[in-house]
This record gives structure tokens, sequence and C-alpha cells, in this order.
């Protein structure tokens, strides 16, 4: 069931990036997929089989904070389809003890998240040439963008 359904999910995500006309082809993953585990776990496992790469940076950070590290939230994509390089950095914003400081940490929890959010580091490339054609303008024509800081 759960390699049926991330099967289908990926195959989903990847047809949405390769139409002809897509309005975007990088395409990431991200959000709470209740993996409590990482290599152990059954999801996580079918998961990563339909091609989509979690950084191996992130493997081994907990995304909730907890006494027992849970591994829910995830952030992946397709080798191979995203044009933007992967810098090799990721992790996770973890403000347990830096806001709510009088708190206990269950209370502080229930007024922030007890979930971390999760970063990922990409290369974008920010040539002349590329935001013409992004922008859809003629890169031959003065930037529009040069006052903008």
């Amino acid at each position: 069931e759960l390699r049926a359904l991330a099967d289908y999910v990926a195959a989903e995500i990847r047809d949405r990036a390769r139409v002809e006309r897509a309005e975007e082809g990088n395409l990431i993953v991200l959000g709470d997929f209740n993996i409590d585990e990482r290599l152990n776990n059954p999801l996580f496992r079918a998961f990563i089989a339909t091609g989509l790469l979690v950084p191996p940076q992130l493997w081994n950070l907990r995304t909730t904070y907890n006494t027992k590290p849970k591994y829910y939230d995830q952030i992946a994509w397709f080798m191979g389809d995203l044009d933007l390089p992967y810098e090799e950095r990721a992790g996770v914003i973890d403000f347990a003890g830096s806001v709510y400081r009088e708190l206990p940490a269950l209370q502080m929890s229930y007024r922030v998240s007890d979930h971390f959010p999760l970063w990922v580091e990409f290369v974008i490339d920010r040539s002349t040439e590329r935001m013409a054609r992004t922008l859809g303008l003629d890169p031959a024509m003065p930037d529009p963008l040069s006052t903008v800081a």
C-alpha cells in the first residue's frame, strides 16, 4: 500500500514538472510525512525508492521538538529533474530555548510548533541571460532590475 501510494504521488509530481509548457520544472517536495524513523521505516523506504532524494545532511537531524527524535518532516526532489544545483548544505532551525524560554517545552510547542523548519541550499543562476529568459525579456535590452537591491 505504502509503495503504491508513494509511486503514484511520485509519478504525479514528475508528470506535472515534465509537461511541456509546465509553469515550473523545479519541484521540491516538502511537508510532514509522519515518518518517525528514517532507514527502518517502510514509508521512508517507499518515499526514496521513487527516486526522491532526501539530503543526507537531514537524515540524522530530528525535525520535531520532543525527547525522542522524530523525522516527520522531509524536503526532497528528483535528482536529474531539478536544474538548481544542490549546494550540499541542509539543516533544521532548532528554535527550542530561543522563544518562550519561560515556558516548559510542551507549552512552548503549543504556542509555536513542535516541528522545526527545515532548509536546503541551492545555487541560483542570477545571470542576466537567465533572468531575462525567466522573465520573458530581451537580454539585449537594459536590465529592468538594475535598480533593485
